[in-house]
């Protein structure tokens, strides 16, 4: 099965990541290590809950509830930065580390890559509500806009 990104034109999603992905990789903007490597995760998965059929009939003019694709995109971006930087849920607490931090940025960009991030506050945990000051440094990231 071909799985696509986006209709009018066809876009395949396999392709749309890539192009994405290439695009910020070639932005002339100075960026640091772990910011490559978080912006890479961003990109190359952003889209990836338009792989499920829910997305693609979506595509084909029959919405559902279910065919919205952020939160499984963000999910899953989470998940891989985790697996590269070997994470475990289970042995997260207070107070977070930097990797900690970035797989919530990572959450929170992919989550809300068309809309407002400007926020992230509402997506933490109620155990780090009013503990966590991570929105400034969110702003201070330079995401282009796609």
């Amino acid at each position: 099965m071909e799985y696509y990104s986006h209709k009018n034109p066809d876009k395949l999603l396999y392709d749309h990541l890539l192009e994405v992905y290439h695009y910020a990789m070639e932005a002339n903007v100075e960026l640091k290590n772990w910011e490559k490597e978080a912006l890479q995760i961003i990109c190359l998965c952003h889209d990836f809950g338009k792989f499920t059929t829910f997305f693609q009939s979506h595509l084909s003019g029959v919405s559902s509830k279910h065919s919205q694709h952020g939160f499984l995109s963000a999910i899953f971006g989470v998940f891989c930065w985790m697996q590269k930087k070997g994470l475990c849920l289970q042995q997260m607490n207070p107070p977070a580390s930097l990797d900690e931090v970035i797989s919530l940025l990572i959450y929170a960009c992919i989550l809300h890559h068309h809309g407002d991030v400007k926020d992230i506050s509402k997506n933490l945990p109620e155990k780090f509500k009013g503990d966590f000051k991570a929105d400034i440094m969110l702003l201070s990231i330079p995401f282009p806009h796609f």
